[in-house]
């Protein structure tokens, strides 16, 4: 019974147009990027972060063996200079080629809902839907984040951040203690949006 209840409220969300989809990094995990990389998991791109900076040598023994917001964490109290190579490459290897991964799911689901809310750093959406080109919403975008309120208003959440604005992504520790347990103008105003 309670099954047939949740159906039919999934159905009428997405007749009257009020469905709101969240979207892990398991959509992504298995596509590509332009270097011809496997995105796979969070682990990955901790060891991927460290494996491509000569500077990080000393966490390849322990990267298999710490989870990654450790690993992050341990990257962000070494230095300023490892944080911005650390998202400089998360930048890059995020960034997916319009042609070599199926993107036929984030079509689908940009059909099915035009409030889409995803951890994900990488530009998949963007490559479902041009539409959002102008409709990303990420922290720091005031403008962009307006739109959630408006049900008929096409908008995607980067509530991570994204590959475009790499300044805004949330990878440390403190990006999510900044994003999660404080509050900051940015937090608030997402957590505002989102509650309504």
């Amino acid at each position: 019974m309670d099954n047939i209840k949740i159906l039919n409220g999934l159905a009428k969300a997405v007749k009257e147009n009020n469905l709101v989809l969240f979207v892990g990094a398991g959509l992504s995990c298995n596509f590509e990027n332009k270097n011809g990389q496997k995105i796979g998991n969070w682990q990955n791109l901790a060891k991927q972060i460290i494996e491509n900076d000569e500077d990080l040598e000393c966490l390849k023994p322990i990267a298999e063996e710490y989870r990654p917001i450790v690993l992050l964490g341990l990257i962000e109290e070494k230095s300023e200079e490892a944080k911005s190579n650390a998202i400089g490459f998360a930048k890059d290897f995020f960034n997916l080629p319009a042609d070599k991964n199926d993107y036929g799911l984030h079509k689908k689901l940009c059909r099915l809902s035009h409030k889409i809310i995803t951890t994900n750093y990488d530009n998949a959406f963007l490559i479902a839907d041009k539409e959002f080109d102008t409709k990303t919403a990420t922290i720091g975008n005031t403008y962009e984040l307006s739109g959630l309120n408006k049900f008929n208003e096409k908008t995607l959440l980067k509530l991570h951040g994204c590959i475009t604005k790499g300044a805004n992504m949330v990878l440390f520790p403190s990006n999510y203690t900044d994003l999660y347990d404080s509050k900051n103008e940015d937090a608030e105003r997402i957590l505002f949006y989102l509650q309504n």
